[in-house]
Formats: structure tokens, sequence, C-alpha cells
């Protein structure tokens, strides 16, 4: 499988037919017959569910990375602010 991120997008080309169904189930990716690659949006939730199929390429990874640390950052940040509020 190749794999390519574009202007937000995950583009996704020569997936076998396991991948293909499997990444399709998801719903969070669109099959372009002219260009013979699905596309969706490189949000955490689509970069997770790809990592758990297939290594990213490092370029990718490095962008879910990123998206899971700011995640965790802000969960810290709601984490801490509820409990602040609580004591007040």
């Amino acid at each position: 499988m190749k794999m390519a991120m574009k202007d937000g997008q995950i583009l996704i080309r020569e997936a076998d037919n396991v991948q293909f169904t499997i990444i399709k189930s998801w719903g969070k990716m669109k099959w372009s017959r002219q260009t013979q690659t699905l596309s969706g949006p490189a949000d955490i939730e689509l970069l997770n569910r790809l990592a758990g199929l297939v290594n990213l390429p490092p370029s990718i990874e490095a962008e879910r990375k990123k998206l899971n640390e700011v995640m965790a950052a802000v969960d810290r940040e709601l984490l801490w602010s509820s409990f602040f509020v609580t004591l007040c």
C-alpha cells in the first residue's frame, strides 16, 4: 500500500483487497475511480486506525504522534480544570 498526506487529506493507493475492505468499512475514506485512490481527512481517528493496520510512512507517523500529544494535553487540561472546579 502506498500512502501520502496532502492538504490535510490522507491518500492511499494500491491497497490489497483485505486492506481496502477494512478501510472502507470505517466509513472515513472515499474511493475515487478516476485517480484510483482512497482519500479522507488526516484526523487522529483515521491515523490511529491506519497505524493499527499498517506501518505509516515516517512523515504521517510524525503527524499522528503530534495529534496524539495535542489530544493528551487537552485531556490533561480538561482533567485539571474539572478538578479545580470541584475544589471551588
